[in-house]
């Protein structure tokens, strides 16, 4: 697991959040899916996904 700072660039105001990436075979073709969770500073903690298949999945960045 990498920050979010290193898998997206280092940018001033950005949550530290992890990111998490799957690839799996579907049947249909390879699907990858990207994971983010970020700590609210209440305790809390949220998650942004994306699925996508192999060859869409870095255009959805």
């Amino acid at each position: 697991m990498v920050c979010a700072e290193e898998a997206a660039g280092d940018h001033a105001g950005r949550a530290r959040g992890e990111e998490v990436v799957f690839q799996w075979d579907a049947g249909a073709g390879l699907l990858r899916q990207r994971q983010f969770y970020f700590a609210l500073p209440d305790g809390r903690i949220i998650t942004v996904v994306n699925t996508a298949t192999d060859a869409e999945f870095d255009a959805t960045d």
